[in-house]
C-alpha cells in the first residue's frame, strides 16, 4: 500500500467514525427528549429535541461537497 493509499484509508476511517458518532449522539439526544417528555418536562424535552434536530441537519464539509456534486 502506498503512503497516499494509507492516508486515504485513514481519512475514510475518521469519516466513518465521525458519522457514527453523530448518529449515536442524535440517538442519545432523542432518548433524553423522550424521557423528559415522559416525565412531563417540556423545557428539557424541547432542549433535547432541538439538539437532536440540529445534529440530524448538520452536514460535514465533505458531505456537503458530495451532495453538491
Amino acid at each position: 500500500m502506498t503512503p497516499w493509499e494509507d492516508v486515504d484509508r485513514h481519512m475514510k476511517e475518521m469519516r466513518d467514525f465521525l458519522i457514527k458518532d453523530r448518529a449515536d449522539t442524535v440517538a442519545q439526544a432523542q432518548r433524553e427528549a423522550d424521557e423528559a417528555r415522559a416525565r412531563g418536562d417540556e423545557r428539557w424535552s424541547r432542549l433535547w429535541q432541538g439538539r437532536a434536530d440540529e445534529l440530524t441537519a448538520y452536514r460535514f464539509h465533505w458531505e456537503r461537497a458530495e451532495e453538491a456534486a
